[in-house]
């Protein structure tokens, strides 16, 4: 009996350690636990998730909880949202005498939201193996599929579900595989290939040229799309590139960098917030956020995989890591949370999803996280310290041409700063550290042409450009 009753009152204790565990971090809530939860997608009332190694699709009520779970044989690759319904791709392998003979195959499905009914789609055109080399697909503003293959063309079906080739591949491969795509407001559809900017709409075609190569395409609230240009042919190499924006009649150079730039995410404050790295002069992680203002480079204090990411109203970064749980950011300040600190059940974050209410929804490994909008601060580990910004507009180069020194005033509380010169192609040319207000740098080794300074304030990284003649 005494055993009983001591067995009682450790499982009680374990059980009561569990509850006061989870309740420690009220803000956090946690739904499908021991599910991994890899896509989410908003849908009015309702997230869709994708779990299970992407064979099952999850219809999750934000209200309530409620699940309505979608199983397939198959792995789901890819899907597009089309109102009542989404467009799937899925993916199936099988070894018939294994190692020497594997069969692939893809299917297009249309899924009804509402009943969970399936149809199949064919891909009938000049060429049936293109089914079977699709790598993403899309929904325009009308609900119909865009495909884009591995061949890099890319197709759309028609209102017949006919399906017709929009724009065929590139002969060079390195212009092929830096297309891009983006279904912009007012049914209009941006495609990127080599130098053209091309505008899709009403099945009618207008080329925009511009003065170097288009890499990636992402819309602002405006409707503006902004790029990286590069004025040499991009290769798998770092490729110096120029952030500008196109509003539909005129390109704008914004911030040139050799970095190899990626746009993250532009919040509905304009903010900007980029990712990128030089090789092997620079850390994997740097970001670069643009206010409407000012240009500024971070370093996070710790480096970390980022495998997620979402912005919110105010113009913060949100990132989830490979193993690092979630970091939020305004560049200065790098806050963690993870499964020591938080109501995080997973460090792994593999999708980050912020509503109208600035909830955040976390897909994790261990399942979905909902993190107000309230939420308390005092659970965070603050990676770094609290910094007083040092913007842009504080630090000078001059004179600019130049054809012996520079000069480079930065502020007055900075007692170190480094700096780096480089070239064009991203490589460091020479390097100073400085104490001083006012730094007067021999340039007159240089050969004539456009460089880039890097300068390094404390835990920021401050990006200047000037003409060399």
């Amino acid at each position: 009996m005494k055993r009983f009753i001591l067995l009682f009152v450790c499982l009680t204790g374990i059980y009561i350690s569990a509850i006061a565990q989870k309740n420690e971090y009220p803000e956090w809530k946690t739904y499908l636990e021991g599910k991994e939860i890899n896509q989410i997608i908003n849908s009015g009332d309702y997230l869709w998730l994708t779990a299970n190694s992407d064979r099952e699709l999850i219809q999750f009520e934000k209200a309530t909880g409620n699940t309505v779970h979608h199983i397939f044989e198959d792995k789901i690759i890819d899907l597009a949202d089309a109102g009542d319904y989404f467009w799937l791709l899925t993916y199936h392998e099988e070894f018939i005498s294994y190692p020497d003979e594997l069969i692939t195959s893809q299917k297009l499905l249309r899924f009804e939201k509402a009943t969970g009914n399936i149809v199949s789609y064919n891909f009938d055109y000049y060429d049936s193996d293109i089914i079977h080399s699709i790598s993403s697909i899309f929904c325009d503003n009308s609900g119909l599929p865009w495909i884009y293959s591995y061949c890099h063309d890319i197709f759309k079906m028609t209102e017949n579900k006919d399906w017709i080739l929009v724009l065929p591949k590139s002969n060079d491969p390195l212009v092929a595989i830096t297309s891009s795509i983006c279904f912009a407001k007012d049914n209009i559809v941006w495609i990127s290939q080599g130098r053209n900017l091309i505008k899709y709409m009403d099945d009618k075609t207008e080329i925009n040229e511009a003065d170097g190569y288009i890499l990636g395409l992402t819309e602002d609230k405006e409707g503006n799309i902004w790029t990286r240009i590069c004025k040499d042919k991009p290769s798998f190499k770092t490729v110096p590139g120029t952030i500008t924006k196109f509003d539909g009649l005129n390109w704008s150079d914004y911030y040139y960098s050799p970095l190899a730039l990626s746009i993250l995410s532009i919040s509905d404050n304009g903010t900007i917030w980029l990712h990128g790295s030089l090789g092997i002069d620079y850390p994997d992680n740097f970001f670069i956020k643009f206010d409407s203002q000012n240009w500024n480079i971070y370093e996070p204090p710790t480096y970390f995989r980022m495998r997620s990411h979402a912005a919110d109203k105010e113009g913060l970064i949100w990132i989830g890591t490979w193993d690092n749980g979630l970091i939020k950011s305004d560049g200065y300040n790098w806050n963690t949370f993870d499964d020591s600190n938080s109501g995080l059940p997973s460090n792994r974050v593999n999708a980050i999803f912020i509503d109208t209410d600035q909830i955040k929804w976390i897909g994790t490994d261990n399942g979905l996280v909902s993190f107000g909008k309230n939420s308390s601060d005092s659970n965070e580990i603050v990676t770094a310290a609290k910094q007083k910004p040092k913007m842009i507009s504080e630090i000078n180069i001059f004179p600019n041409p130049a054809s012996d020194y520079i000069t480079i005033r930065k502020p007055k509380d900075i007692q170190y700063f480094k700096v780096d010169i480089l070239n064009i192609q991203g490589n460091t040319v020479k390097t100073f550290n400085t104490n001083d207000s006012y730094e007067r740098m021999d340039v007159s080794f240089l050969p004539d042409g456009v460089y880039l300074v890097r300068i390094q304030l404390e835990e920021k990284f401050v990006m200047k450009k000037f003409v060399k003649q």
